[in-house]
């Protein structure tokens, strides 16, 4: 069985990941794990009505998203995860994950100046794109600070990883993605004998 591959899709809110991480799934016919889907899933099947009950779906979340990421993985299933995945949090995670399936890492990190991610978090907001247990509202001011901060870097784990610029999400150049992916794929699949 081939060595599987897990591509992440991360970097700041609103930097593009969901639409880049779709797109790519479709064209590479692989499944896509995505936090936030987990969390509006369970947002609606908990009949979400206060913060505390939206906490208690994020806290929810990750486990959720790793726990499907584990059984793809034992299935030797190589996909796409996408999440604004935080490097001090995740990366040995995420390189746990990787080395109990003898799996294989691809990183795409998305990112854009503060500015223009703030404008694209709070028109999102405003024009309901979001369910409302986000609660953006309330923690756009801490997601600035994050941004600022640098919170949302890439991952520190073995792999290829591609630094996307999505300041202009129209420009994004979705075949020549496609393209790095492929090539990166074959790349490590050969590096390691399969």
């Amino acid at each position: 069985m081939s060595e599987p591959i897990v591509l992440l899709v991360t970097g700041p809110p609103c930097s593009g990941k969901s639409s880049i991480a779709r797109s790519l799934a479709a064209r590479l016919v692989l499944p896509y794990l995505n936090k936030d889907a987990i969390k509006v899933s369970l947002y609606k099947s908990l009949d979400w009505r206060n913060p505390a009950m939206a906490r208690g779906a994020n806290e929810a979340t990750y486990p959720l998203l790793f726990l499907f990421a584990e059984a793809l993985l034992q299935a030797g299933q190589s996909f796409i995860m996408e999440s604004n995945f935080r490097p001090a949090a995740m990366n040995a995670r995420i390189r746990g994950l990787l080395a109990r399936h003898g799996a294989r890492a691809l990183q795409i990190h998305c990112s854009a100046p503060v500015p223009v991610l703030m404008g694209r978090f709070r028109v999102r907001w405003t024009k309901g794109h979001r369910h409302p247990g986000h609660a953006d509202n309330v923690h756009a001011p801490a997601i600035e600070a994050n941004l600022r901060r640098g919170v949302y870097g890439a991952l520190n784990l073995e792999g290829p990883l591609l630094a996307l610029d999505t300041g202009d999400l129209d420009a994004v150049p979705l075949d020549e993605i496609e393209a790095w992916v492929r090539s990166k794929e074959q790349r490590v699949r050969s590096t390691h004998g399969i």
